[in-house]
């Protein structure tokens, strides 16, 4: 009699390590299997944290803008003497990016609301075509002086300013203009570059370089796609780096 309930015992067990209940279950220890794993009644969904890691792979996050941020930002890329925008029209996006050795990063640009999603689309789509971004880092940082954050080849958004021209906001001061490796992509006027550096991008600028944008390249297409211009299709002056939602 026991040696019949052990058989009976062991056929069991073997059934059970066959059955689609195990396999699921064996499944499920592998973090990627729970992602295309399907359940009965098709109500079975991948885990919210899961979706999210793989998202963050190639694309950005959007989120309010932290309260110690605000702060920092309060009389270097923020000002009561300007009409600024206020907190709650802004949004915080940090974004993956490829440095100039093409390693994996993480930047932060400030930007209006309505255009975050739009902006982390076109991030997501230079990351994924590997095209190489010096720095990314908020404004405040370099005390909200453009000339400093150029200078150091920051790409930048929001930054409540006046224009270069000193007699009106900048597309920056409300978070619809971003601007891309400066030193590469210098704005130039008359001849003379800002910053500085980018002196030796001015000319020869159909032969690719590393960080350059050029007409009709991967930052220019994914730009012209959500619908913004880029400076350096303006005809007066040349704004190489500069990106709007509005052309100016």
């Amino acid at each position: 009699m026991r040696f019949l309930n052990a058989f009976i015992l062991t056929v069991l067990i073997a059934t059970r390590v066959n059955t689609p209940e195990a396999l699921s279950t064996e499944l499920t220890d592998d973090p990627m299997a729970r992602l295309i794993k399907t359940c009965k009644a098709g109500a079975c969904k991948p885990e919210a944290d899961e979706v999210k890691d793989v998202d963050r792979a190639s694309r950005g996050v959007s989120s309010e803008i932290p309260l110690s941020v605000w702060q920092a930002m309060q009389g270097k890329s923020w000002h009561r003497k300007y009409k600024c925008p206020p907190k709650k029209t802004l949004r915080l996006l940090e974004i993956p990016y490829r440095d100039f050795n093409g390693n994996r990063q993480t930047g932060k640009l400030i930007v209006a609301k309505d255009v975050a999603e739009d902006l982390l689309t076109v991030f997501e789509k230079l990351y994924v075509e590997k095209f190489p971004i010096a720095r990314m880092e908020l404004v405040h940082t370099f005390n909200g002086n453009d000339n400093r954050s150029m200078a150091k080849n920051n790409t930048s958004a929001f930054n409540c300013r006046l224009k270069t021209s000193r007699r009106s906001l900048s597309e920056h001061s409300y978070g619809r203009a971003v601007d891309i490796n400066p030193v590469q992509n210098p704005y130039v006027r008359r001849g003379k570059a800002q910053p500085s550096k980018g002196r030796k991008y001015i000319k020869g600028r159909r032969e690719p370089r590393k960080g350059m944008i050029r007409k009709g390249d991967v930052v220019v297409r994914a730009f012209r796609n959500i619908g913004w211009s880029w400076g350096g299709d303006w005809r007066s002056v040349k704004d190489y780096q500069h990106f709007s939602a509005t052309g100016k």
